[in-house]
């Protein structure tokens, strides 16, 4: 299982558009992905909602609380 992390302190740099374009790429290929959001706004988790169905799957998780970081078990190529 393969982890990428995009992190900046600083709000507004593009962390979550590099974060949804490196996911769509990644499930455009065949891997399964996850992709966790830690940040109050959910943006991330927001465009996996809105995405079309009938496009390669990407789970959303939701990591904005502390006790749910890391609470996915199960091999994921993301």
């Amino acid at each position: 299982m393969r982890k990428i992390l995009v992190v900046n302190s600083k709000g507004g740099c593009g962390k979550t558009t590099i974060a949804t374009n490196l996911a769509v790429a990644l499930a455009a290929r065949g891997d399964d992905v996850a992709l966790a959001d830690a940040d109050r706004q959910k943006s991330s988790l927001a465009w996996v909602k809105r995405r079309p169905e009938n496009l390669a799957a990407i789970e959303a998780l939701n990591w904005s609380k502390a006790e749910a970081i890391g609470g996915k078990n199960k091999q994921l190529d993301a």
